[in-house]
């Protein structure tokens, strides 16, 4: 199904170009709840605005209309796979789906009344993905690791320059989505395992290894990508002790 998905938005030119010449974006794509009545001016009533308004803006489309914007995918596997649920008006997406860097990821809704209603809520591309991916060196090397990796946006990068890139969350549902991402986005040299920090490899050495920490330090536990614990910035000296004494390694965080 994600194969059939992949070659739906493939089809239809669902990627960073079109997306910036068809709202004539200028800078990053806003979700300004004011822009969406431009962004739907802009709009063809094809099988590419359809998927613009389903998985961008997270409007409702006409049944008829998903089903030929996501052909081959035939739209009762899409609900059955979760990327698309009916409603009263035709169907709406259960995922956000955002083309970014040469790739599409997919996460939770990214609704605009933030915060999310749930803790194991899992964020794709923000601004701190946006500069951890502008910091990492990209020199080609053997194994890459993405500790907190959440949707998998910066294992997928290095496994672009990399023998192979492992990406670790304690979030299941963050694993699960980056999974699909690497399906989604054809990516066969990345695998990403639920575990905390460096539990899932712990017997494996990387030659790059990137993190986007919790930036929320707290008591509480309210969201598993933003809430870390410990007091101050006891969390990085954790990550940096760890990666020291247990990798070699050659990255930033």
């Amino acid at each position: 199904g994600i194969d059939l998905l992949r070659a739906a938005l493939d089809r239809a030119g669902y990627d960073v170009e079109t997306i910036r010449d068809t709202l004539g974006l200028v800078g990053p794509f806003s979700r300004d709840p004011h822009d969406v009545p431009v962004y739907l001016r802009l709009l063809r009533s094809d099988v590419f605005g359809t998927l613009v308004r389903l998985f961008l803006l997270g409007l409702q489309v006409g049944a008829d209309a998903a089903r030929e914007a996501l052909a081959p995918l035939e739209l009762a596997r899409a609900e059955r796979m979760g990327v698309v649920a009916p409603t009263a008006e035709g169907v709406e997406a259960t995922i956000d789906l955002l083309p970014w860097n040469g790739l599409r990821i997919a996460s939770d809704l990214a609704a605009s009344d933030l915060p999310p209603t749930r803790e194991d809520y899992v964020i794709g591309v923000h601004p701190p993905t946006v500069t951890l991916a502008e910091l990492t060196p990209r020199r080609t090397v053997r194994a890459a690791l993405d500790v907190g990796t959440g949707s998998g946006v910066q294992a997928l990068l290095a496994a672009a320059h990399c023998e192979r890139a492992v990406g670790t969350d304690v979030n299941p549902r963050a694993v699960a989505f980056a999974r699909f991402n690497a399906r989604l986005n054809g990516v066969a040299n990345a695998d990403f395992r639920a575990g905390e920090l460096f539990e899932p490899v712990a017997d494996e050495r990387f030659d790059l290894i990137v993190c986007n920490p919790p930036y929320v330090i707290s008591p509480e536990s309210a969201y598993a990508f933003r809430d870390g614990p410990g007091r101050a910035d006891a969390f990085c000296e954790e990550l940096v002790r760890r990666t020291q004494g247990e990798f070699t390694t050659v990255g930033r965080w």
